[in-house]
């Protein structure tokens, strides 16, 4: 049984220099924040800028008044570690806990279990640390619900604690990308939802609430019921994938492509999927700020197919007036990526007005073969996430 009282005393005071910018901060690191883990990644880190303990404020900020930025490196559905403020090892750059920082918030970082949790895998992904799966545990503990179940232990730990801990815990901000967004979504929707109490207690988790503020969620991975129906509507008429795994070498993080040709079956599931979309569309009687209804045809054409373009041409429109993209991530980007070379565009004047939407949807190509989410031979990251744990 691990004490979940939080020790303001233990700490060190570190700086991180990072692109001509400072910041010293406080580490709160390696906390356990249940009392009976199952797992070595149940540990949170907590970072605090260092000027709130000499009396200063950053953005109006102070040490009790300071919103507490919540991010987690959960990706595919796998093990997410504590981030720690530094390098985002895949782009190179510094990571959210670093900027999050400089701009005065409180850092709770907690290391969240995920599918492979006591798995031997050299999977990688955008997000991570790079010190997935050190542990050599006997079970696989982290399926579903074990990644929100993390997560909410972590929250209701700072509450616990509110009488001594730094931040408002009144206003804790999750975030994350892909799974983790889908986590980071999780946590906003499921505030004290009793149907984790269970595996809240079974972990030893802070008799406490776990709702939150805010949740900033990047292309989170969740309606997983239709979502492989929506990526073939999209993706329907591209018969060929690309898809990039992430694996660990000496020089960190490395890409490896795999490509193939969808085969007859893939194809007929495919086209059947895409049939699926647009009764589901409708059934939610969706409609614009305006209030018009935004609805599909049988072929997967209509309102909402137009709403979404809508939102590709604002981006393109911006990005060709401040090439934003283009400068900030050029180290990430692929040949022909640059929005002059998006042929698929029209223009009036400065503004894009019009998409060719399957040349659009070429360009950005298919990365999954059906059913993308819910794989038939069950090898899908979202097929691992259910289970127990002791199937594999």
């Amino acid at each position: 049984m691990y004490d979940l009282k939080f020790d303001p005393e233990k700490y060190e005071i570190k700086t991180c220099e990072l692109q001509n910018r400072s910041v010293t901060y406080r580490a709160f690191e390696n906390i356990v924040y249940c009392a009976k883990p199952v797992s070595s990644v149940q540990k949170l880190n907590i970072y605090v800028p260092e000027a709130y303990y000499q009396g200063k404020t950053i953005n109006g900020y102070d040490l009790k008044t300071a919103p507490v930025f919540a991010p987690n490196t959960v990706g595919g559905y796998m093990e997410g570690p504590a981030m720690e403020v530094g390098i985002d090892p895949f782009n190179h750059k510094p990571n959210t806990a670093f900027e999050a920082l400089l701009h005065g918030y409180v850092v709770l970082c907690a290391g969240i279990r995920g599918r492979n949790t006591g798995m031997d895998s050299q999977e990688f992904f955008v997000g991570g640390s790079g010190k997935e799966n050190t542990g050599k545990e006997e079970k696989l503990t982290g399926r579903a619900p074990a990644i929100i179940v993390d997560m909410k232990a972590a929250i209701r730990y700072m509450r616990y604690n509110a009488d001594v801990i730094p931040g408002d815990v009144e206003k804790i901000i999750t975030n994350g990308t892909s799974a983790g967004g889908a986590l980071s979504a999780l946590a906003g929707a499921s505030g004290n939802a009793k149907e984790y109490e269970p595996y809240l207690k079974a972990i030893g988790a802070a008799d406490e609430r776990d709702d939150i503020f805010a949740a900033s969620c990047y292309c989170p991975i969740h309606n997983l019921e239709n979502a492989d129906a929506a990526y073939e509507w999209l993706f329907q008429k591209e018969s060929v994938f690309h898809m990039m795994k992430f694996g660990m070498s000496l020089e960190g993080p490395k890409m490896i492509p795999v490509a193939g040709a969808l085969d007859e079956e893939q194809r007929k599931l495919s086209k059947e999927l895409k049939a699926e979309f647009p009764d589901y569309v409708n059934s939610l009687h969706l409609k614009d700020d305006n209030g018009n209804e935004l609805t599909l045809d049988k072929e997967g054409e209509g309102s909402f197919k137009d709403y979404v373009m809508s939102f590709v041409l604002a981006s393109a429109t911006k990005e060709r007036a401040t090439l934003d993209s283009q400068n900030r991530l050029k180290g990430l980007a692929v040949p022909g990526s640059e929005i002059a070379e998006q042929n698929y565009i029209t223009y009036t004047g400065n503004e894009a007005t019009g998409i060719d939407a399957d040349a659009y949807v070429a360009k950005i190509t298919r990365m999954k073969p059906p059913p993308a989410f819910d794989s038939l031979s069950l090898n899908s990251p979202e097929n691992e996430e259910f289970g127990d744990e002791n199937v594999f």
